[in-house]
């Protein structure tokens, strides 16, 4: 049997070995790019405000623009994450689980005791909000909030307890729902919210 080979000419091999060179090193740099961080979520008040003006209610017996804006929010706000840095009153109960998934840790308790939820300005209109979890603690009223922190191991219990007082909390979270909620001229903003994570500003 005949063998047949073939000999690359050393400029070819050397050709070769450039562009096999290049096309690795551009890959690496492809990886080394930075990517760009994880935005920050925005204020609640901000991401409220983001209801276009000409959905805006003029005033709380406007209920055709209330449904009208709780349609683009359920839209276009509905799953954000937002945060609260809030009051500074300090309203904590703790609950500890005795069945299912939270069995054995603790719930702990978030509402309003001295402390209001800042009403927000759309269109230059001020509207107050209540801020609660979809199973509030307490019936939700205008500038109130209640919520709950679930699965705390018990370490994570006695530090919320020994937060000292007159420290704001920062309150991250999942929009569940938003909507106007029209009692004449006591009207609102219900805000819902879930995936709550609580701290201390100026606690480490």
């Amino acid at each position: 049997m005949q063998r047949v080979s073939h000999t690359l000419p050393a400029s070819a091999l050397l050709a070769f070995f450039v562009i096999g060179c290049g096309l690795l090193s551009s890959a690496h740099e492809a990886d080394a790019q930075p990517k760009d961080p994880p935005s920050k979520p925005q204020s609640y008040a901000d991401v409220l405000g983001k209801l276009p003006s000409d959905l805006t209610p003029k005033d709380s017996s406007d209920t055709l623009r209330f449904e009208q804006a709780n349609a683009w929010w359920k839209k276009n706000v509905v799953g954000e994450r937002a945060v609260w840095e809030g009051p500074d009153a300090k309203a904590v109960t703790f609950k500890l689980g005795e069945f299912g998934e939270h069995k054995g840790t603790y719930r702990a308790s978030f509402n309003a005791k001295g402390a209001k939820v800042p009403s927000i300005k759309l269109n230059g209109v001020a509207w107050p909000v209540s801020i609660t979890d979809p199973k509030p603690f307490m019936v939700p009223r205008p500038e109130q909030y209640s919520f709950s922190v679930v699965g705390l191991s018990e370490k994570a219990a006695e530090e919320i307890r020994g937060w000292p007082d007159k420290k704001p909390l920062r309150i991250e979270f999942k929009v569940v729902s938003v909507r106007f909620i029209a009692q004449g001229r006591s009207s609102y903003v219900s805000l819902v919210i879930d995936e709550i994570t609580v701290s201390r500003i100026g606690v480490k």
